[in-house]
């Protein structure tokens, strides 16, 4: 049976809802409303990873790339997609490669632990931290970063420029 104007036109007002397609084209399959859904463009794309995209992937995630440039190297793909993709693959960092946030205060600390051979599990208990340095926060918490800097061996220090009154 061909398809008409007046069902296109249902397809393409509520997509993405199948179950309302259905209810209102009664005379049509769950699978023929797929594949004309498919047919007529109103479907997103699903992407089909190449062997060098998931290389390349797998490259910058052992590493300890940040997300974000993770992300810069896929800019065709959403992050959800990017990440869905390292969870199916199973991927893990590196030993030794710290996951970096684009915080440079946090991000230092992080790339010392990794340094140091210290998991960030193992930075949080030693620097009694709670989940801190774990959880990817992008929120800068002063005392705890002091912590672990303290833990680390380093210090922080606030340098001024000169000012001319």
């Amino acid at each position: 049976m061909k398809w008409s104007a007046r069902e296109d036109r249902i397809l393409k007002d509520v997509y993405p809802d199948y179950r309302r397609m259905q209810r209102r084209l009664p005379k049509r399959t769950y699978s023929a409303i797929r594949h004309r859904v498919r047919a007529l463009g109103i479907a997103k794309q699903r992407h089909i990873w190449t062997v060098l995209e998931e290389k390349r992937l797998r490259k910058l995630y052992a590493h300890g790339a940040a997300r974000v440039e993770i992300a810069a190297a896929f800019p065709h793909l959403r992050q959800q997609q990017i990440f869905s993709k390292v969870s199916h693959l199973g991927l893990t960092r590196a030993q030794g490669a710290a996951y970096l946030l684009d915080v440079p205060e946090i991000d230092s600390v992080r790339q010392q632990a990794a340094a140091q051979g210290l998991t960030l599990r193992e930075l949080d208990r030693r620097a009694k931290t709670g989940r801190y340095f774990q959880k990817s926060t992008k929120r800068v918490n002063w005392a705890r970063l002091a912590k672990a800097v303290e833990r680390l061996g380093g210090r922080i220090e606030i340098r001024w420029n000169p000012v001319d009154f």
